[in-house]
This record gives C-alpha cells, structure tokens and sequence, in this order.
C-alpha cells in the first residue's frame, strides 16, 4: 500500500505542468522553485527558496506566483538610478524638448545622490534622506535650494520611480511616504504694483520710448499690465494684434531651445486664446502702432531683406 501511495504521488509530481514549480525534500527542509516567465532574451525568470514543511514550501510557491500575476514582482535588473531616470526621460515625449531638458536637470540634483545606485537597492530612508541634503544644498549665489525647486525635483523622483514599478523592475516604490522638507518661509521679494505705481510706470515708459531711449516699452507693459509669459510676449507677431478692436491673439511662443531660440505653441491647451485689452491699455496701442511703422522704417533703410522680416515680427 506504501509503495502505491508513492506512485502515485510521483506520477502527481511528474504531471505537473510549466510554471506550476517543483516542490523537493533536501535534509530536513523541503526546497522550492517556479519558472515565473521569460526574459526578452529568453532567461528564465525563476524564485526558489525553502520552507519547513511541505505545506509551507507549496504555500510560498504559491504566493510568488500570485505576486507575478499581479505585477508585484519586477524582473531582476542591474540597471542604476540614473540609467532609468534616462530612459524615463527619453519616453517623454508629450512634452517639448525644451521641458525634457528641464525635466533631466531637476532629476539631475537627485542623481548626484543617488544615481550610482542600483534601482532595486533604493529604499523609502534613502530618499527621506535625500531630501533633507536636497534642502541643505548650496546654489548659486550661496542660497540654498529654494522649496519650489525641491517640489519639482519630488515629483520627477515619483514619477520615475512610478514608471520602474509599472516596468515590473521594483515592485515597491520607495517613494511613499517621502515628502518635502518644511523650511522656513523666505522674505517676500516684493509686492505687486497698484493703480498709481503701474499709471507712474507707464507715463516714464511711454515718455523714454518717446524719446528712443527704451525701445522695447510696448512688450515690457503688453506683459505687465495683461500677464502674459514672457515667451507669449517674445511670440507675439504684427499680425496677433488688432489695435482697431483691443484684441491680443495668443498663438505661439517664442522661448530658448535646447540650443537656439525657437518657435513654438503656447504651454498649454488654454494658452492659446484671445485677450481683450482693458482701457488702460489702449494709449499703449497708439504707442505700439507708431513703433511698428518707426520699426518698418528702420528696417527698411537698413535693406529690403530686414524690412520683410520686420513686417513678420
């Protein structure tokens, strides 16, 4: 009766298929192993381990493999922090180029840091830990690092470290629970300018640009009094305004590149609108329509080639 019970159990341990794992007894413990998956360069992926009793071996196998089907158990990797803070910069395409670069230069804080470090090594006190030298760290002009910049660099970090997890290269993100150190708040720089200031402001600017001694004053008070970006204010073109109707067309930009100055869409979807001009702003459009003829005259006694670019800008 014996030796038919072991059979059988034999024939059960013989039928069982790929990626059910093997279950043996090796001195007084029993060892574990399961083939999760594959590998794109066909490496199995495999867990093992060993448990007292037959049962438990059985029950942790199982469990790996539920944590598998669930995504919570990445493929074993060597890639560094900075190895995938590359990557993760390189899939960001929905952003311009200009913003990608931006993205890698607030990581790139982080990354002196933490970049040699293996992705899966990366724990939660690690990165507490990091935000706390990241508060500490001297600028240039000897200031340390301003909150704003710390809040940008935390929410590059989170979504690097949310994309690894979605990979399956860690299955838990160090991330949680780390957050930015309070500091103390900064002296305001200063306050906005009210009624009589910003009417003081445009009666000088108004009179030096009479006097050709500030010749960009149309675009400095387009963007003071309205709030526009300063790239709205630079992409701004003859056509976008209609001084007849006060209206102000926002339709690109016009902002440093990662090598030159270029053109572009405004930042966001909503960017791109029309804004009435209020009625302290229409003296400035008489302003502004006389610097553009004085512009086209300058131009044109400079030749016929600046003359045309002069009537696009």
């Amino acid at each position: 009766m014996t030796g038919e019970r072991t059979k059988k159990a034999e024939k059960k341990t013989k039928a069982r298929g790929n990626g059910e794992g093997t279950v043996w007894k090796e001195g007084d413990v029993y060892r574990w192993q399961v083939t999760l998956g594959y590998k794109t360069d066909g490496k199995r992926i495999t867990r093992s381990g060993r448990a007292a009793s037959k049962k438990a071996a059985h029950d942790a196998m199982n469990k790996v493999q539920a944590d598998y089907s669930r995504g919570l158990i990445g493929e074993p990797a060597k890639v560094t922090v900075a190895e995938y803070a590359g990557r993760w910069q390189r899939r960001q395409l929905q952003v311009t180029p200009r913003t990608a670069n931006q993205y890698g230069e607030e990581l790139a804080y982080a990354l002196e840091y933490i970049g040699d470090m293996r992705l899966q090594d990366v724990r939660p006190h690690h990165m507490k830990d990091l935000m706390v030298t990241l508060s500490k760290r001297q600028m240039h002009g000897g200031t340390v690092m301003s909150p704003r910049t710390q809040a940008r660099v935390l929410t590059r970090l989170r979504s690097v470290f949310r994309e690894a997890v979605t990979d399956q290269i860690i299955y838990v993100n160090p991330m949680e629970g780390v957050r930015q150190v309070k500091a103390t708040r900064a002296a305001s720089a200063g306050e906005a300018l009210d009624f009589d200031q910003a009417s003081r402001l445009h009666t000088i600017g108004t009179a030096l640009h009479a006097a050709g001694l500030c010749r960009q004053w149309p675009a400095i008070f387009t963007a003071v009094s309205i709030g526009l970006r300063r790239g709205e204010v630079m992409g701004l073109t003859w056509q976008d305004i209609d001084l007849e109707r006060g209206v102000l067309r926002i339709r690109q930009t016009r902002v440093m590149g990662l090598e030159e100055i270029e053109m572009g869409d405004p930042k966001t979807v909503n960017s791109r609108r029309d804004v009435h001009l209020p009625r302290h702003w229409w003296p400035c459009c008489w302003t502004t329509g006389l610097h553009r003829r004085r512009s086209v005259r300058q131009q044109a006694a400079r030749g016929p080639e600046r003359a045309r670019s002069s009537r696009r800008h």
